[in-house]
């Protein structure tokens, strides 16, 4: 450890999510934050199809993903892990 280096910051530093939120809305001038929307949308909906892979899994098949349908073509009983049933007068 005496000749351990930390790697140099290419990236700034967050102080926090909360702490970036606000300054974002305080800046008045469209400052981004690290974990924006365009950028956390894509990661979360990947993070959440490898769950639908994993539960998937015992069908031994390749699971084809319509991004823009938001379903799989190949596998339509894997479509009900991609949205829930909502309560009458619950709907998004």
């Amino acid at each position: 450890m005496k000749t351990f280096k930390f790697p140099p910051k290419t990236l700034p530093r967050s102080p926090g999510i909360m702490e970036e939120w606000v300054a974002a809305i305080k800046s008045g001038n469209g400052a981004q934050t690290c974990s924006n929307f365009d950028y956390a949308a894509k990661f979360t909906e990947t993070m959440l199809l490898s769950n639908v892979a994993i539960r998937m899994a015992a069908k031994n098949t390749f699971l084809k993903y319509n991004a823009e349908k938001m379903s799989f073509p190949n596998l339509p009983e894997a479509d009900e892990y991609l949205t829930k049933a909502y309560r009458p007068g619950w709907n998004l």
